[in-house]
């Protein structure tokens, strides 16, 4: 899976603030996260990031890699099958080979 672009929602912004981060997919890009100890840099177990990942626009092999890096695989399936029946399809002739 290709991350290409990540939106955050009201960091540091008043307001319905949008900031946006588009990372170059062609050659790669490192992020870099910098900031004092105790400013949020790093991600425990307790801490939810909410991400938005148009499921039911993947083709058969990003959705087998998505599906193997996430728990509760069931929950993904099923909105496959309600979003986009014929990625659905493929992926169950795929999984009972």
């Amino acid at each position: 899976m290709i991350i290409r672009e990540i939106t955050i929602k009201n960091f540091k912004s008043y307001g319905n603030t949008t900031q946006r981060l588009t990372l170059n997919t062609e050659k790669g890009e490192l992020i870099l996260l910098v900031g004092n100890n105790g400013n949020g840099k790093s991600v425990t177990p307790s801490t939810e990031i909410d991400v938005d990942i148009p499921l039911e626009n993947l083709n058969l092999e990003e959705l087998v890699q998505f599906l193997g890096i996430m728990d509760g695989e069931s929950r993904y399936i099923l909105y496959i099958k309600e979003n986009n029946n014929s990625l659905y399809e493929e992926y169950i002739k795929y999984r009972n080979q």
